[in-house]
């Protein structure tokens, strides 16, 4: 019988996951009065300046971070991790502006897709950059959120297709013919009033 008086229990044993050479390089450049923290930093800091990214320097080395766990996890080897997170992060951040990129290239197009039903348009005065950047993460996170009503927008907006094509664009790819243009055209506006929702929420944010 256990004595519950006298005797203090023993403690329980800590279970503790094996650190890889990812975990000891973070800790490493996140401690205190450590020079490998400053370089790092600075190059990550340097990155977000070159590509003009929304993200911290922190941000984009916690993503970098991640990727080398996934490549541990799938059996590569990685022997200087602090080198392999530096050229991780530039390649997130290059990958990221060129996404911007992609999608400022038609944000106008978007802006006056999701306000043609409005009398006072962001498009009727010159867009700013903070707009530019709402569009961008608005649109992303549709495409997180919708793939499909995104898909429809970007074929509607940026590709410029008829709805009969994006009709028969439709069938080719589902194999099935269960949506006229009608249902089309009631998609594209829900989907529209909900990328403008979004919008505002990202603008109200900021």
């Amino acid at each position: 019988m256990a004595n519950f008086h006298g005797d203090r229990e023993p403690p329980f044993p800590e279970f503790v996951d094996p650190q890889d050479c990812f975990d000891e390089a973070l800790e490493e450049i996140l401690g205190p009065d450590n020079p490998t923290a400053y370089s790092v930093f600075t190059a990550m800091e340097r990155m977000v300046r070159q590509f003009n990214l929304d993200v911290e320097a922190h941000g984009l080395l916690f993503d970098a971070y991640l990727c080398g766990k996934k490549a541990l996890q799938q059996g590569k080897v990685i022997r200087n991790p602090k080198a392999w997170l530096k050229g991780t992060a530039f390649n997130l951040a290059r990958e990221k502006h060129r996404k911007r990129r992609k999608t400022c290239a038609y944000a106008p197009n978007l802006m006056d897709a999701m306000f043609a039903d409005e009398g006072d348009s962001p498009m009727d005065y010159a867009i700013l950059d903070e707009e530019l950047r709402a569009v961008v993460r608005a649109v992303c996170r549709l495409q997180i959120e919708h793939p499909d009503v995104f898909h429809l927008i970007h074929q509607k907006v940026v590709e410029g297709l008829s709805w009969r094509e994006i009709q028969e664009r439709y069938v080719q790819e589902s194999g099935r013919d269960d949506i006229n243009e009608a249902a089309l055209r009631q998609r594209f506006s829900r989907g529209r009033r909900y990328l403008r929702k979004i919008f505002h929420e990202v603008m109200t944010a900021q």
